[in-house]
């Protein structure tokens, strides 16, 4: 299998297995040199080593060779090919970032993963307690090379160090002494900084749309600080500054001298960077850690009311400077705050950070006009049937949510405005919002998330409606399956989603796509069946603001002329869904797993893993074209890329047919940038303005943007068939 790579130093190709029969320490040479090497958050690792040996420190770890012959040739090619050459390496835990795993990933975990990697075959990976800590081994003969190579992972108290040697002979006392040596040294510790009480903050609070309902988020800040609020991102930005502001969590940007930025992302956002919502302080900052591949070292942290971590974050996805990461551990989730640059903590910063909260979404007060007032407004209406108009605003503009409701069923919009529920009565309407309660007997709810429901999601208001159910069930960290539904009068998507988060723990999803955004509807109980309720959800219409009240009279010949056609109208051309019936391309890993032939037929890879049920190009980190051709010639109307390995390599997508091969035709804002697609997840492209037939797609993809392989186990076509 040569040429796949899974860490950019070439030694790290070939080091992968490290022998496990017992060897005495008996006969080493003496270790008289030392080396050094340090990551960007203080991580110090330190390798003694005989005084004729030469050593080349690296931000990845240390090289080791009994030669600077075979030192260059470790370099530059993973090998040592001159008889009596020794090469080792020794790795700092930021290693661990190319395997996905935290830095402190146990032995056998990190050996396991490398392997997978590397899709490399080998012995059984064992404990070793050839070692001076905690120590996992494995045996296997590098790609393309006839010897044996040796790779280990030591477990140290502040991370996991990957160690090697090649060739596997070379394994001798001189070697262990070398490894026994290694020393893995943490930063030293950031100083608590007390909040200055005399500090003038002046508090505001912000509603925040969370998973169970709505929360408030309070905050202090001084007089001259400016914030920008999201509720729909579940985002918080503070800065001391408007420049400063524009700088919070911003790619590659300098900050001025003096200049403070403070990020605060809400529960939500928080499941939203991967991190899973009953993460404890600590791990919840080294899953942020292994997301971003950024470094530091994790601290519980004693100052503030709740349970907290901090780590002074640097390198990986943040801006020059870095920052310092928070985690604080409310009753209703986890907050996560990022200061930024680095080692701008003073007392005025902290007591920003000390007055955070968050709680429950406070009850308006009562006043004699609303306790007179009848029940004829929106907060809980009952209606004998007909047309409901609910008017919302959102991030593009103002619109209207408009429904059937069924006879004697009741709704009720959500205080923050980005949802409303309905239920078939009103005990319905209380059980399907209540934590961990679910629906009894015959009742039925319903929830409808608006376009800024979608935003808190990562994905744009107007994403595919299999985009945004797919980012839906990775969001909450669900189990769930979706499909294309051709039911409704606008491009929709349903499935199922099982999930600790949602009241019930499960329910139905269906996602519609409106002009004006795309909307999710969830209903409860799952598989229940009702011709009102499908007369509800196919009543459903989101479109801008008419600028008047509506009335059911008045609205219902609209809601009839953008139903579904009746029985009588001339039927409309019927779509078709194709999967793909060949496949050709620039390169494929293997003849059979991983070969083009992966990526025809319907999806057979249920995982986020790097399976060979699905294609992979023979380079790991380079570029590559899939070809996929379709039995049927089609007006396509969408497109659908199942990835199930690293998504977000896909820089274009293309689409031709096969009566004119030579001529393709690129679809706009066709990239599929790193993020975009949950994993396993479903790249949907809606295509429109083509009204030429296509058989076959081109897709472009550009793996130097993943550093990995982006596998593709399936595409799809709708589309109307060719008359």
């Amino acid at each position: 299998m040569a040429g796949r790579r899974v860490f950019p130093l070439a030694v790290l190709i070939i080091l992968l297995a490290l022998a496990t029969s017992p060897l005495l320490a008996q006969g080493a040479s003496p270790l008289t040199q030392t080396a050094h090497t340090a990551d960007a958050s203080g991580l110090t690792l330190t390798v003694s080593f005989p005084a004729d040996w030469v050593a080349l420190p690296s931000e990845q770890g240390i090289l080791i060779a009994s030669s600077q012959s075979a030192l260059d040739e470790l370099n530059k090619t993973g090998l040592v090919s001159k008889k009596g050459d020794v090469g080792l390496i020794v790795s700092l835990p930021s290693f661990l970032d190319n395997l996905k795993l935290p830095h402190n990933a146990p032995a056998d975990q990190t050996l396991t993963a490398y392997l997978q990697a590397g899709k490399i075959t080998g012995a059984d990976i064992k404990a070793s307690s050839d070692f001076s800590v905690p120590a996992a081994t494995v045996i296997v003969t590098p790609p393309g090379q006839t010897g044996k190579a040796v790779l280990g992972a030591l477990e140290y108290p502040n991370g996991t160090v990957v160690i090697g040697v090649v060739p596997d002979t070379a394994l001798d006392a001189t070697v262990m002494a070398i490894f026994n040596s290694i020393t893995l040294e943490a930063p030293a510790d950031i100083p608590a900084v007390t909040p200055d009480t005399s500090v003038n903050l002046i508090p505001a609070s912000f509603n925040y749309l969370a998973l169970k309902g709505s929360l408030t988020l309070t905050v202090g800040a001084p007089d001259g600080w400016v914030s920008q609020y999201s509720d729909g991102a579940g985002i918080l930005y503070l800065g001391n500054s408007e420049a400063a502001l524009k700088k919070a969590s911003a790619p590659d940007v300098t900050f001025a001298p003096g200049e403070v930025a403070i990020t605060i992302a809400l529960p939500h956002a928080v499941v939203g960077l991967g991190i899973p919502p009953d993460s404890s302080p600590e791990e919840a900052l080294s899953h942020f850690q292994t997301q971003t591949t950024a470094q530091g070292q994790v601290v519980s942290d004693t100052s503030f009311s709740v349970p907290a971590a901090h780590a002074r974050l640097t390198g990986g996805n943040l801006p020059q400077g870095g920052g310092d990461g928070y985690a604080l551990q409310f009753d209703k989730g986890l907050a996560f705050i990022v200061v930024q640059p680095s080692d701008t903590i003073d007392g005025t910063v902290m007591a920003i950070l000390q007055s955070i909260r968050l709680g429950d979404l406070p009850a308006p007060a009562s006043t004699p006009e609303a306790t007179s007032a009848p029940s004829t407004d929106q907060t809980s209406a009952q209606t004998a049937g007909g047309l409901t108009t609910i008017p919302v605003t959102q991030p593009n503009g103002a619109f209207e949510l408009s429904f059937t409701l069924p006879n004697g069923w009741v709704e009720k919009p959500n205080d923050s405005g980005t949802t409303i529920n309905i239920g078939s009565s009103e005990a319905a309407l209380q059980d399907m919002t209540a934590s961990g309660k679910g629906l009894s007997g015959d009742e039925i709810g319903v929830s409808i998330g608006l376009p800024q429901l979608v935003t808190q999601l990562g994905l744009d208001l107007k994403a595919a409606p299999s985009d945004t159910l797919n980012g839906f069930i990775n969001a909450v960290k669900g189990k769930g399956n979706v499909v294309l539904d051709t039911s409704f009068s606008v491009p929709a998507a349903h499935g199922t989603i099982t999930s600790d988060v949602i009241p019930g723990g499960s329910a139905d999803l269906y996602s519609l796509a409106f002009d004006g955004g795309t909307i999710i509807i969830s209903v409860q109980p799952t598989g229940v069946t009702s011709d009102a309720l499908t007369s509800l959800l196919q009543s459903i219409q989101f479109s801008a603001a008419s600028g008047t009240t509506q009335t059911t009279t008045a609205a219902t010949p609209t809601l009839e002329a953008t139903a579904l056609p009746a029985p009588t109208a001339a039927p409309a051309a019927k779509k078709i869904s194709q999967w793909a019936s060949a496949v050709d391309g620039t390169s494929e890993y293997g003849d059979t797993d991983w070969s083009f032939a992966q990526a025809t037929g319907k999806p057979d890879t249920a995982t986020c893993d790097d399976n060979g049920t699905a294609w992979a190009s023979q380079d790991a980190t380079g570029r590559a074209v899939l070809k996929v051709s379709f039995a049927q010639p089609v007006i396509a109307s969408q497109i659908n890329i199942y990835q199930t390995f690293n998504p977000g390599a896909i820089v274009e997508v293309d689409v031709g047919s096969s009566s004119n091969p030579d001529k393709v035709l690129p679809l706009p804002n066709s990239a599929d940038p790193v993020g975009n697609t949950a994993c396993p997840g479903i790249f949907s492209l809606d295509v429109t303005g083509l009204d030429t037939p296509i058989d076959f797609i081109v897709i472009y993809i550009d793996q130097s943007k993943t550093q990995n392989w982006d596998e593709i186990d399936a595409v799809q076509l709708v589309g109307t068939p060719a008359s």
